[in-house]
């Protein structure tokens, strides 16, 4: 099991913003991800509807290493929500891999956007399609992320060793470099689309998106109820000529149990209420569906998001 080193256990709680005296506003915080992919600005999106709005209430997006790391931190009480892969809030929930025992401390909140597995390659890598993928230099996602886990899920029902390709365990903000400079041939990841990091790439380099499909992939999918097929349209980015096929599943928004089931109302009000704007922040809120609610296997829904509020 992957651990965090405490040293960053201590910077996390450092950065977070403690709760302010009774008198106060309360401030919660939201664990996110990179700031460049798309679940630390459509957290901090969220947060100026919430101060445009004046729920009572503020909110202040963190920087992580992403879904697993987050749920671990709401469990724990550092911060009070979180984004993460639907499949890995059932996981922590339950108690199963890769989480150690039963998350009993998070609800769900809301559905979010489609986050969508690409495969990204160099512009001189030589790589075409998945099956190129074999003695490459690749990455997979860092540590701590749901990329991470769902991509070891992928490559163990393929069959693939670990030592199938130079696997690297890069944060999306740090593609770019390695991709356009040559320091990796592809990388695998989850985000959602379109965001600045791959723009850069795409737009910038010459990086492209190839289909991260084939027949086994295509069985992973159909056997896993998380999952689902998409294509990332042509012309999503200035330079991608050619639709993208890949699977995807959705991100959901939780929170600790104890959060007022009022501030929970108000942040659902500021995410639908403020989804125009959202959408012109950060183009991936598109995904988000308006009035669905969440349905991730054995997860409660917070009390706040089912009309608790009086």
């Amino acid at each position: 099991m992957f651990r965090i080193p405490a040293i960053s256990i201590f910077t996390l709680l450092a950065a977070l913003a403690c709760h302010p005296a009774s008198s106060e506003e309360p401030r919660y915080t939201i664990a996110t991800g990179s700031k460049g992919a798309t679940f630390y600005p459509l957290a901090e999106a969220l947060c100026a509807e919430v101060a445009r709005m004046r729920m009572g209430f503020t909110c202040k997006a963190v920087s992580t290493p992403g879904s697993r790391f987050n749920l671990e931190a709401l469990q724990r009480g550092d911060v009070d929500l979180a984004f993460s892969q639907a499949f890995l809030l059932a996981q922590a929930v339950q108690g199963n891999p890769p989480f150690s025992h039963r998350h009993d401390n998070i609800r769900s909140i809301a559905p979010l956007h489609l986050e969508v597995f690409t495969l990204a390659t160099g512009p001189d890598s030589g790589v075409s399609q998945w099956d190129d993928l074999p003695g490459r230099r690749v990455s997979i996602g860092n540590p701590g992320s749901g990329s991470r886990v769902t991509i070891d899920q992928l490559l163990q029902s393929l069959g693939w060793p670990p030592t199938v390709f130079s696997a690297q365990g890069l944060r999306s903000a740090d593609l770019p470099a390695a991709l356009c400079g040559g320091k990796i041939d592809a990388a695998i990841y989850s985000t959602g689309h379109p965001n600045d990091i791959y723009r850069r790439m795409i737009d910038v380099c010459g990086v492209r998106l190839v289909d991260l499909w084939s027949d086994r992939v295509e069985r992973f999918v159909d056997a896993n109820w998380q999952y689902e097929s998409v294509v990332i349209p042509a012309d999503t980015y200035s330079n991608q000529t050619l639709a993208a096929r890949g699977f995807g599943t959705r991100v959901v928004l939780s929170g600790s149990a104890s959060l007022p089931d009022c501030h929970i109302a108000g942040l659902l009000r500021a995410l639908r209420e403020g989804r125009n704007r959202l959408v012109e922040l950060v183009p991936a809120a598109g995904s988000i569906p308006l009035q669905a609610a969440t349905d991730v296997p054995g997860v409660m829904t917070h009390p706040g998001a089912l009309g608790a509020c009086p």
